[in-house]
């Protein structure tokens, strides 16, 4: 897990994901860029408001991916978890060079650790004021080549 922590003295977020993981069999020489299939990103939240705060929300968001937590779900689980699953569309096509084609047998693994960015927006209140705090962090993609050498020259995305 790939941990990003807020300043806990004035409230926070404190945030952990996996990189996704993704299996390609072949890309075809000359396909610079690669079009991603869905990506499925497990997220673990544990907010804090600052003194005298209380939770009203916390959402996490990635492209136009959201999920929004309610203050009944924090005060039963304490530590939010959740798994956000960003549609191929929601996502640029990545661009891979000679990865996974037969022209370069070599590469078989291709970790990309700034890939895409996830958000999280911890709403605190209390009887008289809210307060909005932010946070975002980086979100790695592990592309892996089970096989360069098939004949067939269209991609296959297992």
């Amino acid at each position: 897990m790939c941990p990003a922590k807020a300043d806990e003295t004035a409230g926070g977020l404190a945030i952990e994901t996996d990189v996704a993981r993704v299996d390609l069999d072949s890309i075809p020489i000359g396909s610079r860029n690669l079009r991603l299939p869905r990506l499925d990103y497990a997220f673990r939240i544990k907010p804090e408001c600052p003194r005298g705060f209380n939770i009203a929300s916390v959402s996490i968001g990635i492209a136009d991916t959201q999920h929004v937590f309610s203050d009944e779900e924090y005060a039963q689980q304490g530590v939010l978890e959740a798994i956000l699953s960003v549609p191929s569309g929601q996502i640029a096509p990545l661009p891979v060079g000679d990865f996974c084609s037969n022209k370069d047998e070599s590469k078989k693994l291709l970790r990309i650790p700034d890939a895409l960015t996830g958000h999280a927006l911890l709403h605190c209140r209390n009887s008289s004021e809210d307060q909005v705090l932010y946070d975002s962090l980086s979100l790695g993609i592990e592309l892996r080549c089970a096989s360069s050498t098939r004949p067939d020259p269209t991609p296959s995305i297992r």
